[in-house]
């Protein structure tokens, strides 16, 4: 089975939650980007418009192997683009989209080389474009408050940090400032998503020990033929585990973390206090289609669902 072989392969549109207007301070636009992160269309977006990349704002991450269409909000009109983005403008409004400000994602995703479809549920998952290459042990450095590791890290791709680290070692912290903050905070939550995922993983094992299993970056994501829909908390400084505790306990100690670790004093705004994400994914509607040696899997998903978790339990 592979995804995303060219960037045709996988297209996602979202899907507002609101409605706008011909009036308010702020500008609304349709992106359309092809073979690009979100963050990477707007660092492009905002060096070409002379805006501030904190000042476009979005509901969501898109795949970079792919051709995404996402809301985006500015307060300055955006009259240029990279070649590889369509800019759309939508209207206007008075408040800024923020992340999961949306009412779902409409994919359509070519699978290929398929050998079999299976009947599975869909369990909540992050997907591994959560994780990247080592986002979960960057957020584990930062939880350890290992502050001047982390900045040694990101300086080695990020000229601000590096100068800003090599003006006074004795002030990672400082250093880290320079560094886009929805990133580090990305690193934070990748891993409550790794400690989710496993936590999940771990219950369905029990709960349903013939679960079909697919391995991820981190371990192994189990579909289960039925699953009875629960909140789940995700780890934090003040969550309360409940029943799931025997899940995290261990996943906690491997890591060499505790919940206390998500308060974070020196960089407030770091600190994640916890929540809940419901076992199952919001799967809305979807349909699998065979063609040839490969699959079209057009699927809708609530916020914050992976169509990638959806091929993985549903694909072969």
């Amino acid at each position: 089975m592979r995804l995303k072989d060219v960037p045709e392969d996988f297209f996602v549109e979202e899907i507002p939650k609101r409605k706008f207007t011909e009036q308010g301070k702020l500008f609304v636009y349709t992106a359309t980007k092809r073979d690009l992160t979100t963050n990477e269309m707007i660092t492009k977006l905002s060096r070409l418009n002379g805006v501030q990349p904190r000042d476009i704002r979005f509901a969501g991450l898109k795949d970079r192997r792919a051709i995404t269409t996402q809301y985006i909000t500015s307060p300055k009109a955006l009259t240029k683009s990279p070649d590889n983005v369509i800019l759309t403008l939508k209207g206007k409004t008075d408040e800024h989209l923020s992340l999961g400000d949306m009412q779902a994602n409409a994919f359509r995703i070519v699978v290929r080389d398929v050998k079999d479809t299976h009947d599975v549920v869909i369990p909540n998952y992050f997907g591994d474009q959560r994780f990247s290459k080592d986002n979960v042990e960057i957020g584990l450095l930062i939880l350890k408050k290992d502050f001047y590791e982390v900045a040694k890290r990101l300086a080695e791709e990020n000229p601000a940090v590096a100068d800003r680290l090599e003006q006074d070692r004795s002030s990672p912290i400082q250093a880290l400032q320079v560094f886009p903050f929805r990133i580090l905070l990305l690193y934070v939550h990748a891993v409550q998503s790794w400690l989710y995922n496993e936590a999940v993983s771990a219950y369905i094992k029990d709960n349903h020990p013939d679960a079909r299993e697919v391995p991820y970056r981190h371990g192994v994501l189990r579909f289960p033929k039925e699953l009875k829909d629960q909140e789940v908390p995700v780890v934090g400084a003040v969550q309360e585990l409940g029943e799931w505790e025997k899940y995290y306990a261990p996943l906690l100690n491997e890591a060499g973390i505790t919940q206390q670790d998500f308060l974070i004093r020196s960089f407030p705004s770091l600190t994640q206090e916890g929540e809940t994400r419901s076992l199952l994914a919001d799967v809305k509607s979807h349909s699998i289609k065979r063609e040839g040696p490969n699959a079209i899997v057009e699927v809708v998903l609530g916020s914050g669902c992976y169509a990638t978790v959806c091929v993985d339990g549903w694909c072969s």
